[in-house]
């Protein structure tokens, strides 16, 4: 039985919230870095699968009545850490900023990382 190398991962997200009564997006967003330890040799279509799924929120109720939920809208970046030592939980949040801008999703992207979005980039 092959056994796969398991490393440390930086995954970098970007958050939006949506409505669960119609599903529409809203102009709120939260960017995350997260550690992960994966498979050294897990497929990128995998990976995004597993990341969009491991932080889809509970929905919640807000002051005007309605229920939002959080999910991924985009993977930004991946890359390995090296030399992370001791111990952390799957997912472990080590970077959170909410975006005030009342735009949508390509405009923040844009605004905010114009360089390189890892989910869009051909490999």
């Amino acid at each position: 039985m092959l056994k796969y190398m398991k490393n440390v991962y930086s995954i970098n997200i970007i958050k939006q919230a949506y409505n669960v009564d119609d599903g529409r997006p809203r102009h709120s967003y939260e960017n995350q870095i997260l550690l992960y330890h994966l498979d050294e040799n897990i497929q990128k279509e995998e990976l995004i699968r597993f990341i969009k799924a491991d932080n889809l929120e509970e929905p919640y109720e807000v002051v005007e009545g309605t229920s939002i939920q959080w999910a991924v809208a985009k993977v930004i970046d991946v890359f390995e850490v090296l030399g992370l030592e001791g111990q952390f939980d799957e997912g472990q949040e080590v970077y959170s900023r909410f975006f005030p801008d009342d735009y949508d999703l390509p405009v923040i992207l844009e605004k905010y990382f114009p360089d390189y979005v890892f989910e869009d980039a051909k490999e």
